[in-house]
């Protein structure tokens, strides 16, 4: 489950070095713009050891009770009209199923799988910049 974790701060990191390089770049406090670098640095691994309460988290909660169906009262205008009793009781299933249908489309685990990949192919892409740079630099240095 380190994974995860390492995704998370990565996002974090990544969120600090853009406020640093929109806002912070050009400016010549070199003291505070150090010291938030080393603020950011230390939110970036301390923010998600946070727990989330379930109200604020984007994960589906955990539920282990067993989905009751719902049960029908018969009436005399029930018995009457049994077939309009029918098309009500479909409709409010067709409907519960469309909410979880949509409901379902979000999953934070497809997202943190898209996130790993989207990590791993950044470092490859400025892994090879740095090898072509460096190669650059060592021929550049040897004319």
């Amino acid at each position: 489950m380190i994974l995860p974790y390492i995704i998370n701060v990565a996002v974090i990191l990544l969120a600090c070095l853009a406020f640093y390089k929109l806002l912070l770049r050009r400016e010549t406090f070199y003291k505070v713009n150090r010291y938030m670098l080393i603020t950011c640095l230390a939110i970036s691994f301390a923010l998600p050891l946070l727990q989330v309460p379930q109200q604020f988290s984007l994960r589906k909660p955990a539920t282990t009770s067993v989905v009751q169906k719902p049960t029908l009262i018969v009436t005399e205008q029930a018995q009457q009209a049994p077939a309009t009793l029918q098309e009500n009781a479909e409709n409010a299933s067709g409907g519960n199923n469309l909410a979880q249908s949509s409901s379902a489309k979000f999953s934070f685990a497809q997202l943190m799988t898209w996130l790993f990949w989207i990590y791993w192919f950044g470092v490859i892409v400025f892994g090879a910049s740095f090898l072509f740079g460096s190669r650059v630099i060592k021929l550049k240095a040897e004319s």
